[in-house]
């Protein structure tokens, strides 16, 4: 990670710095890369992360173009103080880059649903 002036610390007593745009990234995943182009990575990457669909039942999502990458059940942690020790089946369709659950595989909506994207570090 470069100092405040741009160096990286191997180069500090070098001639060579960097230039102000070659400060490396803050992002976890883009540490070592000079921050224009991380700032356009970036902006690429934000405007590529999969939405999940509202209200698309569990049987039309299983069978929408692109296919499934998986899809079964699941037992899902209780939320609330007196639910902490019941452990619900849920059914769960993981969709382009997206998890989908729902009470079945039946169901004609999901009770959640929400994007994997940033959850692979």
């Amino acid at each position: 990670m470069p100092q405040a002036d741009g160096v990286y610390p191997s180069q500090a007593n070098t001639w060579l710095s960097w230039p102000w745009w070659a400060i490396a990234c803050s992002h976890p995943r883009l540490r070592h890369v000079p921050f224009l182009l991380c700032c356009s990575f970036m902006a690429a990457e934000e405007t590529h992360w999969p939405v999940p669909m509202k209200a698309i039942g569990a049987q039309n999502l299983l069978t929408m173009p692109g296919g499934v990458a998986k899809a079964g059940y699941l037992h899902k942690k209780g939320g609330t103080q007196l639910q902490l020790l019941k452990w619900p089946l849920r059914f769960v369709v993981i969709h382009k880059r997206c998890i989908y659950y729902f009470k079945s595989s039946t169901s004609a909506s999901p009770q959640g649903a929400f994007s994997l994207s940033g959850y692979n570090r």
